[in-house]
């Protein structure tokens, strides 16, 4: 029983950093299957691009179709001593174009990156205090959308994402105890031209959280950050105040909601154009394995976001948006699993100012689809084949410099290879 307590109380130890471990945040230990101690895994994966840059969709000058191949090598290793846990996973990967392909006559990257690598650590010091820590550092051309770095990177390139997390659990007495903890971040886009939209940010936090039962936690929690632009973008201040829960429904189902004020501040050099708003906040994470064969894990989150505030010599006070995402895997038979999902991203940027004008900028908005299925079939118990098709759909008011929208369709179809020992 003071086990299950426990792991109840501590299970979402990050959960006020969402941003650096991903949205599919909720934590469901009780339900994972333990994974090996020490883990290899190399692939090859074949990709067909029908629009490799993003490009409009209605501009034959813009979409361009390509082939590319995706090697990587990933490792993962896991020890856990019962008062001491660290993961360390990572992949180390390319994505080269043997025929390097060009829009209106730029030619694109052949070579690029899609690399990442992460480690948490926690470390039980007695029934009272836990400490924690979890970093990741990625460089990549083609966006999670879980990880909440930008809504679309078209025209970008290749961007690089690090981040690192510090937090302290004390439990006061066995229903009260808090997390305190420390996050920094940044996000650059090498090859962009402009560092409008790269940004570092730190973010300090304060969480209570009062045990009401076996099932359930109450949680009250306090969030301050900064976010700066290293050109002349937008720098950012924000504060939440929220309130929300935890509920493990069954042994194998867990859910994690919390809501509450975002006191937004936005600098953009122009003291006309500076903003200081009040905005609702809403995050929530599920995490079901309804049974052996069917997990599901879904999030949504609606804020007013950092990242993305340059656009095009506009620069934006604000970008409210809400993610909401599904993703299942589903295990047909011992050889064969099933794995989908689908990520939904409306936003709206408020509040620009164009910085060779000065002039105010009509409201904004974009919303992007993104939809995905995967078929795996295990040859061995060291090969995996999979086959893969990924569409994104985005609808934009904005442009780029030459006045094109930047409204596109895109479908990715993979074929791969995976071995693992």
């Amino acid at each position: 029983m003071k086990n299950h307590l426990f792991l109840l109380f501590t299970s979402t130890i990050f959960v006020g950093s969402v941003s650096a471990q991903g949205l599919y945040q909720a934590s469901n230990k009780a339900l994972e299957d333990a994974p090996l101690p020490f883990k290899w895994n190399a692939g090859l994966n074949a990709i067909y691009d029908d629009n490799v840059s993003s490009g409009n969709s209605q501009d034959p000058g813009l979409k361009e179709s390509a082939l590319s191949y995706n090697p990587y090598v990933g490792l993962s290793v896991v020890e856990n001593s019962g008062q001491t846990t660290w993961n360390v996973s990572g992949m180390l990967g390319v994505i080269y174009y043997p025929d390097a392909p060009s829009v209106s006559g730029t030619p694109i990257d052949d070579l690029s990156n899609q690399s990442n690598l992460s480690a948490s650590l926690t470390h039980k010091l007695n029934d009272q205090l836990t400490l924690s820590t979890y970093n990741m550092i990625s460089r990549e051309r083609e966006p999670d959308y879980s990880y909440g770095v930008a809504s679309s990177h078209a025209g970008k390139g290749e961007y690089v994402s690090m981040s690192t997390d510090e937090s302290a659990s004390y439990r006061w007495t066995k229903r009260l105890g808090t997390v305190t903890g420390i996050r920094l971040g940044a996000t650059q886009y090498p090859e962009s031209d402009s560092k409008d939209n790269d940004r570092n940010t730190y973010q300090l936090s304060n969480q209570f959280r009062f045990q009401l039962g076996e099932q359930s936690v109450l949680t009250s929690s306090y969030r301050f950050g900064e976010s700066f632009s290293q050109g002349e973008g937008a720098d950012v201040a924000d504060q939440y105040l929220t309130v929300g829960g935890e509920y493990r429904f069954t042994p194998t189902v867990i859910g994690i909601a919390q809501a509450g004020a975002q006191f937004h501040e936005t600098t953009t050099g122009t003291a006309s154009q500076d903003a200081s708003t009040t905005n609702p906040y809403l995050e929530s994470s599920l995490n079901a394995k309804l049974n052996r064969q069917f997990n599901v894990k879904s999030f949504l989150r609606y804020s007013a976001e950092s990242d993305s505030l340059n656009q095009n010599n506009i620069v934006f006070a604000e970008h409210r948006m809400l993610r909401l995402g599904i993703t299942n895997e589903w295990s047909i038979s011992p050889k064969m699993s099933v794995i989908n999902g689908l990520d939904y991203m409306p936003g709206t940027f408020m509040g620009g100012v164009n910085k060779n004008d000065g002039l105010a900028s009509n409201d904004l908005s974009e919303t992007l689809v993104s939809s995905y299925v995967t078929l795996k079939m295990k040859f061995s118990d060291f090969m995996t084949g999979s086959l893969s098709y990924t569409y994104v759909n985005n609808v934009s008011d904005l442009t780029d410099a030459l006045g094109r929208t930047q409204t596109y369709n895109r479908s990715r179809v993979s074929l791969g290879l995976n071995v693992n020992f």
